[in-house]
């Protein structure tokens, strides 16, 4: 009997130093998780605090949505001239993988046609982008300007980094300075998968604005809000038809126009619109022409 009740006692032990050392294990796991979320994963959206108070069209997409991901990439980096597999190449050896790196995009046009803002949003690196992405383009034999923190490609492409790490591509030098330093943007731009917000001239009378927002998932849902200054048949009929217009552009998009429904709602006409995979590209790849045909 005397030597058992050792013996019990150092199981006890034992099993209370395995039972500590687990959980400063998970505790030590747990704290790399942190580190590593915060630092790799984590990231704040801010792309829509640079979207110019005075924009006509503006659009926010969250990459990190899969269905958003790969038709914005192909469709909406052009746009930035930064479509060619080449120069993505040569700058992910000069250590800018924006294909990776790159969690939101905004496009932002203005009155005029050549009045447009592009923000890349994600956790890019912040040290010599806009001078890294200038020598890649000297090296391809482009002219490249620098002047007060603002990179010029010949006379249509303007480039820089905001303090806040996002990367804004426009076409001209004082746009490209009016949206430099962050600002509050669209609120509903920010969020979940992205946003929409449209005024005149891109709307039919009477509506007035235009907000929408995403839900990614199996299919994009898209909740649409317009706000008009007619009554209400009008507007609805007014929806209905610029839907129509959207549909007009592909076939994949003429049915999901055929299949919304469109209602008012406390003086708001809504509708709501379901997106497969295949109308998220066609709208990706319709939105790469809006600069040029407008």
């Amino acid at each position: 009997m005397t030597d058992q009740a050792p013996e019990g006692s150092r199981k006890r032990i034992r099993f209370r130093w395995i039972a500590v050392a687990f959980v400063l294990l998970l505790a030590i796991g747990f704290a790399a998780a942190v580190v590593v979320y915060r630092g790799f994963v984590a990231y704040e959206p801010v792309a829509a605090q640079h979207v110019p108070g005075d924009a006509t069209f503006a659009a926010r997409f969250d990459l990190t949505h899969v269905m958003f991901y790969e038709p914005f990439r192909r469709s909406v980096f052009p746009l930035a001239d930064l479509g060619s597999s080449d120069r993505r190449q040569r700058l992910e050896a000069a250590g800018i993988e924006l294909g990776g790196e790159v969690r939101e995009v905004v496009v932002a046009l203005g009155a005029s046609k050549n009045d447009w803002v592009i923000a890349l949003g994600g956790p890019l690196s912040r040290r010599a982008l806009s001078a890294t992405l200038a020598e890649v383009l000297r090296g391809e034999g482009r002219a490249v300007t620098e002047r007060g923190g603002i990179w010029a490609v010949g006379s249509g492409l303007f480039f820089a980094q905001a303090s806040d790490g996002a990367l804004l591509f426009a076409a001209s030098e004082p746009r490209l300075r009016s949206v430099l330093s962050p600002s509050e943007g669209p609120a509903l731009l920010g969020q979940g998968a992205g946003g929409l917000k449209v005024s005149s001239p891109w709307l039919p009378s009477p509506l007035s604005s235009l907000e929408a927002s995403y839900r990614a998932g199996s299919v994009i849902l898209v909740q649409l809000s317009a706000e008009t200054a007619g009554p209400p048949a009008a507007a609805e009929a007014a929806l209905r038809g610029l839907l129509e217009q959207i549909g007009g552009l592909d076939p994949v998009l003429a049915d999901v126009a055929r299949h919304a429904v469109i209602r008012n709602e406390n003086g708001r006409v809504t509708s709501e619109l379901s997106l497969s995979n295949s109308a998220a590209e066609t709208l990706a790849e319709r939105l790469t022409g809006l600069r040029s045909s407008r």
